[in-house]
């Protein structure tokens, strides 16, 4: 019972943890865009700099979605190092 309770937390803060994942990548791709819109309405002597903002922000974005995929892989792994973990100890427990 324990078991399945901490794992209901566990899956409610994994939830949680990718919704605002996904609000922050959200933000970053608004703001591309948002510097993209701008960009088009420049004369050519702040077009080139507001060109380069927006392709920044871009990289941004892309490297805050590797960044977020990536901490899901290590998370996944810790959680799975975690529970074998518990189950060697438990194995352990049991021939003492």
């Amino acid at each position: 019972m324990l078991e399945n309770g901490q794992r209901n937390i566990d899956q409610v803060r994994a939830n949680a943890s990718a919704a605002a994942d996904q609000r922050v990548r959200d933000a970053a791709a608004k703001y591309a865009d948002r510097i993209a819109a701008v960009e088009a309405g420049r004369d050519s002597c702040t077009a080139a700099a507001s060109k380069a903002a927006a392709q920044h922000a871009r990289v941004l974005a892309e490297l805050l979605g590797e960044a977020d995929r990536l901490a899901g892989i290590y998370a996944e792994a810790a959680d799975e190092s975690r529970v074998r973990g518990l189950a060697c100890e438990a194995a352990y427990d049991g021939i003492r």
